[in-house]
């Protein structure tokens, strides 16, 4: 497909997330305008519903396919070529335009399955997250599989519920902190910086960590 139609159902992609144009404006390297949005429309990819322009679900199936390798990208340069946020951000770009359904799989594996890219923003799933494929050694993995004594960094936290989530952050185990695995049975125990906390098992699960 067209670049520019990618960066056209893209756009419309992140306005149904929510972003605003001010956050928007910076994406919008290729200028896209309403010419283009017609051309989705001509395609089936878009409709204009109330005044907008809106993805129909055709678009949105391509658009998932977008934002799911865009996302992925940002995890392989932000963690494996471990460049700052604004380059980062800047190659996923150009690499999602590139990257086969093959390579997205991989790195999909490689990181564990993530459900959401290092800015929090959620990655739609994929074939191989259904299967939970592990032909490759994760890069990431869930809390839980660490051995007792090991150490890691948290990177991403896949938990919906926002009252555990402000509960696990006012202990401050958020992404970016160390923690070690002080005891697996009969209770699921970590430290950080010299405090110890208890976390239930099924939360530990879903906890995506780099060893260290």
């Amino acid at each position: 497909m067209d670049i520019r139609l990618e960066e056209a159902i893209k756009l419309l992609w992140l306005r149904e997330e929510g972003w605003d144009e001010r956050e928007l404006a910076p994406i919008n390297k290729y200028s896209i305008n309403e010419r283009d949005y017609r051309e989705l429309v001509k395609k089936g990819y878009a409709e204009e519903k109330d005044g907008r322009w809106v993805l129909t679900d055709q678009g949105r199936h391509i658009g998932s396919e977008i934002i799911r390798r865009l996302r992925l990208a940002e995890w392989l340069f932000s963690e494996i070529i471990e460049t700052d946020s604004r380059f980062s951000n800047e190659a996923a770009c150009r690499l999602e335009h590139i990257l086969t359904e093959e390579a997205t799989e991989r790195i999909c594996i490689l990181f564990g399955h993530p459900r959401v890219c290092p800015h929090g923003k959620p990655i739609p799933r994929g074939k191989c997250c259904g299967k939970q494929k592990t032909d490759l050694k994760p890069f990431l993995l869930p809390l839980y599989h660490l051995r007792e004594n090991e150490s890691a960094k948290i990177i991403s936290i896949n938990i919906d519920d926002r009252r555990i989530k402000h509960k696990m952050a006012s202990f401050g185990l958020i992404p970016g902190v160390c923690v070690k695995i002080k005891k697996r049975r009969p209770v699921f125990l970590i430290e950080m910086d010299g405090s110890v906390f208890s976390v239930e098992e099924k939360i530990a699960e879903k906890i995506f960590v780099k060893r260290t």
